[in-house]
């Protein structure tokens, strides 16, 4: 309705509704846009990004993650062994804990888009 009153352009009401569509704010949408007229290949590692939840996750545990309060305790089994240890995490470690497993995805992320790349270029070269 407001495109037809001239109020805004077919642009805004097109963010506006992938806005509405995927909770993404409309500047995330609106770089999107320029990013895919710029360059299509950021589009598509960012599609790439979008499609691994555990990455995504991964993002939000570190971006979301109140590391001021009490210490955080949790359990592991040894390795080789059935024995279960109790440990104490202060805030810090968790945080440490939190990012490493923040970066081993990141590269298991990495090394995928690397490993599909070069199988796509070796089947092409064939």
């Amino acid at each position: 309705m407001s495109y037809l009153l001239c109020e805004c352009d077919t642009k805004h009401i097109r963010t506006q509704d992938i806005s509405s569509s995927t909770g993404l704010s409309e500047k995330a949408i609106d770089t999107l846009i320029s990013l895919r007229k710029i360059d299509s290949k950021l589009t598509s590692t960012i599609s790439k990004i979008l499609e691994d939840k555990n990455l995504l996750y991964r993002i939000h545990d570190c971006c979301s993650a109140d590391y001021s309060n009490s210490d955080f305790e949790t359990s592991y089994n040894e390795l080789f062994s059935s024995t279960e240890r109790h440990v104490i995490l202060s805030p810090d470690k968790l945080e440490q804990v939190n990012l490493m497993m923040l970066y081993n995805s990141l590269r298991d992320f990495v090394n995928d888009c690397r490993n599909a790349t070069i199988e796509k270029n070796t089947n092409s070269d064939v």
